[in-house]
């Protein structure tokens, strides 16, 4: 009996369909690829313990929007696709926690969030019609982490299917709830490789109540000295974001004075903001920095056509390192970029030490030369780094994640608990395989 077949007979016909172009994607097989998207969490249940007693490749999926990223698996016989599962199962405004089924679309939950003037405070670089589960699963994180943390932060509990059947919870409904070991920050960033997420429950903010926003323009050094000030001083920005770009964002202020920009963001009360704007444009006169104040819908529109900018790249390296250390870093980079006669688009979240470049070249091969040069870069400041989505062929010629800071034992920790959760369940994917420095 085929693969489709036999899970046709577990979850239904309508819930499942083939694609070879997704299997090529994915693995350059040619052998087509099973998309079951089940109904509800036994199903799913139900479905991998096919999967255990028949030894299938299993990778969870939510929308398919971030698919370009991990190790490349050898094979895979079944994406399991969560769309299905796109409920609120719960949600208390008064105690500001929700718990929602890992298919729901994250720009579903805001808008429902917004009624109630609430927020899930993340902004990841990610399609609209990306899952709750899948922007879990991929770890990403926007600029306003600087003010609200990561998913790692916000997520307190969720339900996961394991690889052989077996549902677990892991956390809690309330925000005080861990005692020991927070597994479900495991989950975060796992990319699929630990099980089904089938439900995730976040702790919440309130919409901000203002929000106004300082763009400074400047030099590389202009902007370093910028954010020690910022962060040596008693403002409270919800982002300060370093962008490099060729591209200009509307509104921009134009001329000479450097090509480097510099995002203060504040989601404070009006009187907050309005101090935070003062003492901002202060800043810019003493450094020399050009600067335009953005206010309301203004600094919406600027958001999102930053994130629109980063949701579907080709090709992006991230970069982790101390904050004082990473505008060096982006500077190598534009650096290697600019004698490569490519165009700099960078962006950094500069208080937490976050950076990404984005990679823009035909030929496989130069790629990875240029990856390499970008990751050379990094570790002369004995920074990590992770090729957060690339092509196939790619990812196949360069280590998805490299840190010299860590070695072989950090690698045995990693698959001890891989080995926890999967036990002798279906094999799901390492993402990260062959790709720790050694």
């Amino acid at each position: 009996m085929c693969i489709a077949t036999a899970v046709s007979e577990v979850i239904g016909q309508q819930h499942v369909r083939m694609d070879d172009t997704l299997a090529r994607r994915l693995t350059d097989q040619t052998t087509p690829v099973v998309i079951a998207a089940p109904p509800d969490e036994s199903t799913v249940a139900q479905l991998l313990q096919m999967a255990t007693d028949q030894d299938w490749s299993v990778v969870p999926i939510g929308a398919g929007t971030h698919l370009d990223c991990g190790a490349v698996p050898s094979r895979v016989d079944i994406l399991l696709e969560s769309t299905q599962l796109c409920q609120i199962v719960d949600y208390s405004p008064a105690d500001m926690v929700v718990t929602v089924q890992s298919g729901t679309p994250l720009s579903q939950l805001q808008a429902h969030l917004a009624n109630h003037g609430q927020m899930l405070p993340i902004d990841p670089p990610c399609s609209p019609r990306a899952t709750i589960g899948g922007v879990v699963s991929a770890g990403l994180s926007g600029p306003h982490r600087v003010l609200y943390g990561t998913l790692r932060d916000l997520l307190i509990g969720a339900r996961v299917v394991l690889a052989d059947g077996r549902v677990v919870r892991l956390g809690g409904k309330v925000v005080k709830n861990v005692a020991g070991y927070d597994v479900t920050k495991l989950l975060v960033g796992s990319r699929g490789s630990l099980g089904f997420i089938s439900e995730c429950t976040f702790k919440l903010k309130p919409l901000p109540l203002h929000r106004a926003m300082c763009l400074l323009r400047g030099s590389m050094y202009q902007v370093d000295r910028a954010r020690a000030r910022v962060m040596d001083s008693p403002l409270l920005p919800s982002a300060c974001e370093a962008i490099h770009t060729a591209e200009t964002h509307e509104g921009t202020p134009d001329g000479e004075g450097g090509d480097w920009w510099f995002a203060v963001d504040c989601h404070e009360n009006r009187e907050a903001a309005e101090f935070q704007t003062e003492q901002l444009l202060l800043l810019a006169a003493d450094l020399g920095m050009q600067a335009k104040v953005f206010s309301g819908s203004e600094v919406e529109q600027f958001w999102a056509e930053h994130g629109e900018r980063w949701a579907n790249p080709e090709c992006v390296l991230r970069v982790q390192c101390p904050p004082s250390d990473l505008m060096f870093i982006l500077q190598e980079w534009a650096q290697v970029l600019t004698r490569q006669n490519l165009p700099p688009y960078l962006t950094a979240s500069l208080p937490v030490g976050v950076g990404r470049v984005r990679v823009r070249t035909e030929k496989t091969e130069n790629i990875v030369l240029l990856l390499e040069d970008l990751r050379a870069a990094a570790r002369k400041r004995n920074a990590a780094t992770v090729l957060e989505t690339a092509p196939t062929d790619v990812r196949r010629a360069f280590p998805v994640f490299d840190s010299p800071r860590l070695g072989l034992a950090e690698r045995r920790l990693q698959a001890a608990v891989r080995q926890v959760f999967q036990a002798e369940g279906a094999q799901f994917p390492d993402p990260y395989a062959g790709g720790m420095s050694s």
